[in-house]
């Protein structure tokens, strides 16, 4: 064995016994002891956990929740605000969905006040080819039929045409709705019969859980899971979270 492939190995079983040792010091009880949002952070922090978005795979960190992966299969997702308390109740009564359960990433174990949520890894999708091999659908028609199902979210047109934080949604925007006509119509455009299936199982996640139409045309959202499922990894904000948390009024 050369001897830049011995560093090599020897700096990955270095890097695996620290991954152990980390894992072993952190603890969920102590992180729920922490008072506040900020201290639950810096916690994480301290105990050199890999936090996601701040490397090439990770995407790009959240305003609302920091990302950890706490081992090989899960990710850690702390709240940095009220919003991302939201965010993670969100996730928690999706998962329990069994309409929408296979097309997002699964949560495993939350706290009972939300501040923390144990969520499946996934690996970010990596091109417009894989998304299509995965879903059977190519990107571009995704993103078609997203925009023709989603109502825009702020940014695409006048912030006053949005409601105010004091007034129920459904008083200007009614909630997603794909019509048994409207997913024939797509399905009928699709070629695959695993297109066919992810669409149907993207009409049922639209109309549950009432997703912005941002998040939903991000390509870093969808992953593939371990046993090669593409899911939603990021799915917390709904439109009545966006319009309570982020809209400026």
């Amino acid at each position: 064995m050369g001897k830049e492939k011995t560093i090599s190995l020897l700096r990955e079983v270095v890097s695996l016994v620290l991954e152990k040792q980390r894992a072993r010091s952190f603890s969920l009880d102590r992180l729920q002891e922490k008072p506040d949002f900020k201290s639950m952070i810096s916690y994480a922090e301290e105990q050199k956990m890999q936090r996601l978005g701040k490397d090439p795979y990770g995407g790009a960190a959240g305003s609302s929740r920091a990302v950890y992966v706490l081992s090989p299969k899960y990710v850690l997702k702390i709240a940095k605000s009220k919003a991302g308390i939201a965010q993670n109740r969100i996730e928690v009564d999706a998962s329990t969905n069994p309409l929408i359960a296979k097309i997002i990433a699964q949560v495993k174990k939350a706290s009972p006040d939300y501040r923390w949520v144990i969520s499946e890894l996934v690996r970010p999708v990596k091109s417009s080819k894989e998304f299509k091999t995965l879903s059977g659908v190519s990107y571009n028609l995704y993103k078609e039929f997203i925009d023709s199902q989603v109502p825009p979210t702020a940014g695409s047109r006048p912030m006053e045409d949005y409601p105010t934080a004091k007034e129920p949604l459904n008083k200007h925007q009614k909630r997603i709705n794909v019509t048994k006509d409207s997913l024939e119509y797509w399905a009928d455009i699709i070629s695959t019969q695993k297109g066919k299936i992810f669409l149907a199982d993207m009409s049922s996640y639209l109309n549950a859980a009432d997703p912005t139409a941002g998040d939903l045309m991000l390509k870093a959202h969808w992953g593939k899971t371990a046993d090669g499922r593409i899911v939603l990894l990021d799915y917390g904000l709904d439109r009545e979270t966006y319009r309570k948390y982020y809209l400026v009024h």
